[in-house]
Order: C-alpha cells, then sequence, then structure tokens
C-alpha cells in the first residue's frame, strides 16, 4: 500500500490508521456499520471478544502531518486469501465523518488528506504531493 500524508492532515496532528482485515461474513457486517470513530472506540472490546484473532486481524500505524512512508506491505498469504471477506481502512480524524472505506484487493494507494483521505489503485512511479485541491 502507499501512503501519502498531506502537511496539514488531521488538523497538523497525528493520524492514527488502521487497515482491518475480516475472516467473518458476521462481523464484517458489524465492522462495515461502523465510523472511525466508533472503531477506534470499541476496537478493544472487539480484541476482547475475539482472543484468538478469528475473526479479524488489524494492522495499526499512526503517522505525522507530511511525513514520508515508504510503502507499506499489507498483503494477505495466498493460502489465506480464500478467507477473507472484507478489507476495511479507518483513518481516526478529528472531524466529522465516517472516515471508513472497504478496499478491494489489489494494490491501493491511500492519500490522507487535511480532513478525509482516499483510497485509489497503487501506481508506479514516484509519489505526487497530497493536497485537498486533488479532491
Amino acid at each position: 500500500m502507499e501512503v501519502q500524508v498531506a502537511p496539514d492532515v488531521n488538523d497538523d496532528r497525528p493520524i492514527p490508521v488502521d487497515v482491518v482485515f475480516v475472516w467473518d461474513k458476521k462481523a464484517a457486517a458489524k465492522i462495515e456499520a461502523l465510523t472511525a470513530k466508533a472503531w477506534f472506540d470499541q476496537k478493544t472490546a472487539f480484541h476482547r471478544d475475539d482472543p484468538s484473532g478469528r475473526t479479524f486481524t488489524v494492522r495499526s500505524w499512526e503517522w505525522v502531518p507530511g511525513q514520508e512512508v515508504p510503502d507499506v506491505d499489507i498483503a494477505v498469504h495466498p493460502a489465506s486469501r480464500q478467507w477473507l471477506k472484507a478489507v476495511f481502512v479507518f483513518a481516526n480524524y478529528r472531524t466529522e465523518g465516517p472516515h471508513r472505506a472497504r478496499v478491494a484487493s489489489g494494490s491501493a494507494a491511500l492519500a490522507l488528506l487535511k480532513d478525509d483521505f482516499r483510497i485509489d489503485s497503487a501506481g508506479t512511479g514516484k509519489k505526487s504531493p497530497v493536497s485537498d485541491k486533488e479532491n
């Protein structure tokens, strides 16, 4: 996953981001209904309810405004792909909004903008600067 972080992201504050791999259809429906705020508020409870990690797996990061981020490997092992029901990205912005997206399999480019994020298919070549003007 390519990641670009705007210099003014999240009111000039670090931005927590979770990529959630869901292995259970019912859990996928529950998680898809959550906003990012609800996800981050309830994440600990979700982990407590699934101590073995059979329902979902989470990869978490926190990036600062303008940070240069090397590409992130979030590949799912080929033998596990058949069990994957959904992949979600949650970004814990300070602004109101869902700040959640369901991601299709394949390479992705995550652009963390000032007040929200955008996900595109990953391209090749240099990363371009991120700004709200790209919306």
